[in-house]
């Protein structure tokens, strides 16, 4: 259950990101262009446009790394389960012999 309500609050900041990163790219940047590239001519560059999208790319990689990292630990801790009862069960065996 615990990993169910982890990924749901986990799409949601994804979702919102998503927003943010659309809203950032498409209403801020044009307007802090638009009334200050007068007196700080280094916002005309490209940079500007490109930088919620490579925030939007920096937070989708640390979501899959952090899934993936979720994902390796259940793994592991299933593993662990399994050949400790594989262990036991061998270890009934033995006793049987």
């Amino acid at each position: 259950m615990l990993d169910i309500r982890i990924d749901h609050s986990l799409t949601g900041l994804y979702q919102i990101s998503l927003a943010l990163m659309v809203i950032l790219a498409v209403i801020v940047v044009p307007l802090v262009q638009k009334h200050w590239h007068r007196r700080f001519p280094i916002l005309e560059s490209m940079w500007w446009q490109l930088a919620p999208i490579l925030a939007f790319s920096a937070v989708q990689i640390a979501y899959v790394t952090f899934n993936l990292f979720l994902g390796g630990l259940f793994l592991l801790i299933d593993l662990m389960l399994i050949l400790d009862g594989y262990q036991r069960q061998q270890a009934r065996l033995h006793r049987h012999h």
